[in-house]
């Protein structure tokens, strides 16, 4: 089964990785093992009090983490697949493989705004600022672009990467970031001052995922490679590499 989702723990400083089947459903592994209802593959995870999941036939299910049942459903058409997401109670945004970012009701599944043309060759990560008046996302060409929530203009465009960004981070100030893609890179950025701080390389198969320890002084990374590597922004190589975790492959 791929490893398909990567996230801090809300209580302790081990991360959460979402895993898919075919057989009874898909399985969240937090700090227990939790078995869906849901016969179709789990694409992206979201840390909140309800988790939301994407199903391939583009359906999306925020499901209560009390009985697992299936608060609302939204059907969007002719969008392509939908790579990313950030929840909260009030809404839930999307990006999708149009390039669109989209924005729905958390409750009623209600349509309420996208960003058209947000990334040419699709969005294929989104994050949410901690404050919510702004959007993070990475595009299929690298690059990293900064949305301000109300008006949804485009403020900031960060352009290093070279091959499709794979996972976003903010930290707790919304003013530093981190950002990784395929190309073996995570950088992290000064969203203020819109410049690359630090950048690292990873030696083998591109970064498909990326997650900020509870403390926010470590940062975790999952890739091609199948390993979980942790990193010290202050030192170039890895802190700890895992052991290759056999038969399944790490992917976002």
């Amino acid at each position: 089964m791929p490893r398909t989702g990567l996230l801090p723990s809300a209580r302790t400083a081990r991360s959460a990785s979402g895993t898919t089947g075919w057989g009874r459903g898909p399985r969240l592994t937090l700090t227990l093992t939790l078995t869906l209802s849901s016969p179709s593959p789990l694409l992206s995870l979201s840390p909140s009090p309800t988790f939301t999941s994407y199903i391939m036939h583009r359906h999306r299910h925020p499901r209560d983490s009390s009985d697992y049942s299936v608060l609302t459903t939204v059907t969007v058409r002719d969008a392509g697949e939908p790579n990313c997401l950030a929840y909260t109670l009030d809404f839930i945004i999307t990006g999708w493989e149009d390039g669109r970012v989209r924005a729905h009701e958390s409750d009623s599944g209600q349509f309420l705004w996208l960003i058209d043309q947000a990334h040419r060759a699709g969005v294929s990560a989104l994050c949410l600022s901690n404050n919510e008046r702004y959007i993070m996302t990475g595009g299929g060409e690298g690059d990293v672009r900064i949305w301000e929530m109300r008006s949804r203009e485009l403020v900031s465009h960060l352009k290093e990467h070279t091959l499709p960004v794979t996972s976003l981070a903010l930290y707790g100030d919304d003013i530093h970031a981190l950002s990784c893609s395929r190309d073996r890179a995570f950088l992290c950025w000064d969203l203020r001052n819109e410049r690359r701080l630090t950048s690292h390389v990873q030696r083998m198969g591109g970064i498909n995922g990326i997650a900020l320890s509870q403390d926010q002084t470590m940062v975790i990374t999952v890739g091609q490679e199948k390993r979980l590597t942790c990193w010290d922004l202050r030192d170039h190589n890895p802190v700890k590499v895992s052991q290759p975790v056999g038969g399944m492959r790490c992917t976002n």
